[in-house]
């Protein structure tokens, strides 16, 4: 089967069969298990990589802090999606990433009628916005510290929106496309919040542990051929509210 589908998706060059051990935290839309399955934007992303080139994957999930363990030990080959710059210099030095699929970006998501057009920390001041717990937020940092906003922390993402609803805070921390998922998947309603400021950008990517970074090549020609065949834009639309994802551009 590996072999038909090398050679309906490759004809132009050599499809080699390679075993891969893929490992990933939980983290909708990218990575998520539901009834023993895996799924997400990610995961399906790693999967027509691996059929269009001959790889055999075994995925496992871990807590992050163990993920990133086994990955610098090298028992784990490839975390489907990562940005170098949440590395740090031990990961570093063991990691070598595909070009970049897209950026991710971070928003305050405001409650509808909260602030109107607020795009400044001073114009949040007195606000409590809400994250999932073990997030960083360093735009945010001094004005947590000082006082100036202040915050509830969840363990779910789901909780974030049912704090809001609920009015127990005034905002939400959160990347665009988790909150696009939920749009879609759990009956957000998009008028309900209001984007306000960005406070990140981060070049997302495929990562490698070094002893596999003689697949680069072709897994870089490959997302290459995904991305301008439309793929990637059909796995997003799977996740996330609005069907292809303009920001992949």
């Amino acid at each position: 089967m590996i072999a038909i589908i090398c050679l309906f998706f490759h004809e132009s060059h050599a499809c080699a069969e390679e075993d891969l051990s893929v490992g990933f935290d939980p983290w909708p839309p990218f990575a998520m298990v539901k009834d023993g399955q895996y799924r997400g934007i990610a995961v399906d992303i790693i999967r027509e990589l691996a059929a269009r080139n001959g790889y055999r994957l075994k995925m496992r999930h871990f807590p992050v802090k163990r993920l990133i363990a086994m990955f610098e030990h090298g028992d784990i080959d490839v975390i489907p999606l990562d940005s170098p710059l949440w590395n740090d210099e031990n990961n570093q030095a063991v990691s070598v990433f595909s070009n970049s699929l897209f950026d991710l970006r971070e928003f305050v998501y405001l409650r509808a009628g909260i602030r109107e057009g607020a795009m400044q920390v001073a114009e949040m001041q007195g606000l409590k916005l809400a994250h999932v717990n073990g997030y960083a937020y360093p735009a945010l940092a001094s004005a947590f510290q000082r006082g100036d906003l202040f915050r509830a922390r969840v363990s779910q993402p789901l909780q974030l929106f049912k704090m809001a609803r609920l009015g127990r805070v005034d905002g939400l921390l959160l990347d665009e496309f988790l909150f696009s998922h939920f749009v879609k998947e759990e009956g957000v309603v998009r008028e309900d919040f209001q984007r306000g400021m960005q406070l990140s950008k981060a070049p997302m990517a495929v990562k490698l542990h070094k002893s596999k970074a003689r697949l680069l090549a072709d897994i870089n020609r490959t997302l290459m051929e995904m991305k301008a065949e439309g793929r990637i834009d059909a796995i997003f639309g799977r996740y996330a509210d609005g069907g292809r994802i303009a920001l992949l551009r």
